[in-house]
């Protein structure tokens, strides 16, 4: 068997998750300069689902190919259905881009499941990859920042988003590499060089997160932070804890310092557009829900009109399409197009009861799963999945977003990961008739996968 750094495999897939930096940049450009309806960051998801799906057919054991199969063609002959109901061609190709999106998250993992299971590839790989973008994601934003150019995310100036086409998707990317960043700083505490290279890389994350200036990027931030110096203080000795106390106290400041001396036209911006919209919807309309939600509580609304207006069983039962959803929808709000943007929501809408069992399940089922069978935890992944759900469901952004799926689709990799170098360890020692002590368990994850801090169940 050819290891799994040591193959074109590996390395491909690396390559394809490692450049979506630079893709999603140059789409981003493209997309302000011109107006068409393809673009490059299309381009190349059809790209990696092409490869993505080639790994599949070749690695994975029939039972798997044929779920993957089943998923492709329920989507696309419900995408005909909707067709047939309203008729509309342009409907047909929005029907069909925005339920690309989801399959491609379950081909990635799927992909990994068949590359991992033959040993083609490993938590190594995956961890490599969150290396890359530790450094790459942050300063695609703020090498753009210094050089004054790129767009903001909101009409009034404020938020900062570089080149990338859309905020939400990439505060979620950011979000989950934080999480992975500051893993890495806890198992590292012991190196002062690696110690201080991973806090300068949570320090531009935050600070990036902070230039988007949404309120799920501010927020996330803090519970993200606190988590990690709660969690580590639990569990280290005084050294590890002075050390962590420390950090984090000089990576406050050092957020602090910057935003408020080089950015701080940008925090003002942000803290008025907060401020506005505090008055008009808590002070004014007496509504907090729509101003944490920020008025998707008012889409929803809107949508669950659209959607019961005509209900059949039929509907229900298979939803009317994306662009149905965001038709019927907007016509209530009195716009064009409007969606949710509430992942579950807008997913229920668009593909009713059996869309949402099957591809809801599918995820639910792989967290547990995993869950279930963990021996060595790697708080990273759960928390980030967790996140990433939580962001999903409020938020939305993720499940009909290519980038932020992608980065779904890597955290559950890392779950898969989990759970199958759990399995081997039982394995192993189902066939000696011994039970794996906690030291086993370290040193098998130690020689087969990524250096994290482990807790054992």
């Amino acid at each position: 068997m050819v290891k799994a750094e040591k193959n074109n495999y590996a390395k491909i897939f690396v390559f394809l998750f490692s450049i979506i930096v630079l893709v999603d940049s140059i789409n981003g450009i493209y997309i302000e300069k011109f107006s068409g309806n393809i673009s490059i960051g299309q381009i190349f998801r059809v790209f990696i689902f092409i490869i993505m799906f080639s790994f599949i057919l070749k690695f994975h054991e029939k039972k798997r190919v044929y779920f993957v199969l089943f998923f492709i063609l329920y989507l696309n002959i419900c995408e005909l259905g909707y067709f047939f109901n309203h008729g509309s061609l342009s409907g047909l190709l929005t029907d069909i881009q925005e339920g690309f999106r989801p399959l491609l998250v379950v081909v990635i993992i799927e992909a990994y499941r068949a590359l991992e299971k033959k040993g083609l590839i490993s938590g190594k790989q995956l961890m490599k990859v969150m290396k890359i973008n530790f450094l790459l994601f942050p300063l695609s934003i703020i090498i753009p920042k210094l050089l004054d150019s790129g767009t903001n995310v909101y009409g009034d100036g404020s938020g900062y988003k570089a080149f990338y086409n859309a905020n939400n998707d990439l505060n979620i990317v950011l979000l989950v590499l934080l999480v992975f960043a500051f893993e890495k700083l806890s198992a590292i505490l012991n190196d002062q060089k690696k110690s201080m290279y991973y806090g300068i890389l949570i320090l531009l994350l935050l600070i990036t997160l902070l230039l988007i200036g949404s309120k799920s990027s501010i927020v996330f931030s803090v519970i993200i932070l606190f988590v990690y110096i709660f969690r580590n203080l639990i569990k280290n000795n005084f050294s590890n804890n002075l050390k962590i106390i420390s950090i984090s106290v000089l990576v406050i400041i050092s957020v602090t310092y910057l935003l408020t001396t080089y950015f701080q036209n940008e925090v003002m911006q942000t803290v008025e557009r907060f401020n506005y919209f505090f008055k008009t919807d808590v002070q004014m309309d007496n509504n907090v829900g729509t101003f944490l939600l920020t008025g998707r509580d008012v889409f929803l609304k809107a949508a669950i009109t659209a959607f019961t207006e005509k209900i059949t069983p039929l509907k229900l039962l298979f939803g009317q399409g994306y662009y149905e959803h965001m038709n019927t929808t907007g016509k209530v709000f009195g716009r064009p197009y409007l969606i949710v943007e509430m992942d579950f929501f807008d997913f229920f809408f668009s593909y009713g009861i059996i869309g949402s069992i099957i591809f809801y399940g599918y995820f639910i089922a792989l967290f547990f799963k995993s869950l279930s069978k963990h021996g060595v935890h790697y708080f990273s992944a759960y928390f980030s999945y967790i996140i990433v759900a939580i962001y999903s469901f409020f938020g939305g952004h993720v499940m009909f977003s290519a980038l932020s799926g992608s980065f779904l689709a890597i955290t559950c990799c890392f779950l898969i990961s989990n759970r199958n170098v759990n399995d081997s360890i039982k394995n192993k020692a189902a066939s000696s008739s011994l039970i794996a002590t906690d030291n086993e368990k370290v040193n098998y994850i130690e020689k087969n996968s990524f250096n994290f801090k482990y807790v054992s169940k």
